[in-house]
């Protein structure tokens, strides 16, 4: 199963000069969540909306999915067994 990254949150932020102090400070975010984005971790779409609002963005602007390459490989293989019956 692919996962969801968020590199680009801190991509984001750094190119809009935000920091981490003022995310944690100003907007009182934690810094489980801070430890969470740098993990890559689940977030829920309530965390992830709230954090869209703060920095006036999009979701694709914080987020990516990342599919699998193993799983994404064996979906093509089925599929194309499929079309070849």
């Amino acid at each position: 199963m692919g996962k969801i990254v968020y590199d680009r949150f801190w991509s984001y932020i750094r190119e809009h000069g935000i920091t981490t102090y003022q995310l944690r400070n100003t907007y009182r975010l934690s810094g489980r969540l801070m430890t969470s984005l740098k993990q890559n971790r689940n977030m829920n779409s309530y965390t992830l909306a709230m954090l869209c609002d703060i920095l006036k963005c999009r979701l694709e602007d914080i987020a990516e999915y990342v599919p699998d390459e193993l799983n994404t490989g064996i979906r093509i293989e089925s599929k194309d067994r499929l079309d070849n019956q």
